[in-house]
């Protein structure tokens, strides 16, 4: 199971739609920023193969993400460098593993965590 795929549905499973303008999803996996134009348009079209005809890896996760997204509305996935120089990019990986090693273990991650503050204020730069 890919970590970006399942982190990515969380923003998008909101219940207060008409709260915000849109959702805007930094990830750090370019398949997750790439795949889910393809997700969406043109590997259902494709019966979920790829363009050498292989079948595409985890179709339910892009399936369920394309769902909760088309729910959302209004949604933007945005590439954002990783690890080295954004804290809250190594703040989300640690969690995602936190979850992932609760998942092995049988057990359920918390719904909610508590919020750190960064210790640098982030550059604008960062999210681009």
């Amino acid at each position: 199971m890919h970590r970006g795929l399942t982190s990515s549905d969380e923003p998008t499973s909101t219940s207060a739609r008409d709260s915000y303008e849109k959702i805007v999803v930094y990830a750090d996996a370019l398949l997750v920023v790439n795949g889910i134009s393809s997700a969406e348009h043109t590997w259902p079209k494709r019966d979920w193969l790829t363009r050498e005809n292989e079948p595409v890896l985890n179709p339910d996760l892009w399936q369920e993400l394309v769902r909760l997204k088309k729910r959302a509305g209004r949604v933007e996935f945005r590439h954002v460098k990783a690890h080295k120089t954004n804290p809250y990019n190594r703040r989300v990986d640690k969690l995602a593993q936190e979850s992932a090693d609760l998942a092995w273990q049988g057990q359920v991650a918390p719904k909610k965590v508590a919020r750190r503050r960064a210790r640098a204020k982030p550059n604008r730069e960062q999210f681009r």
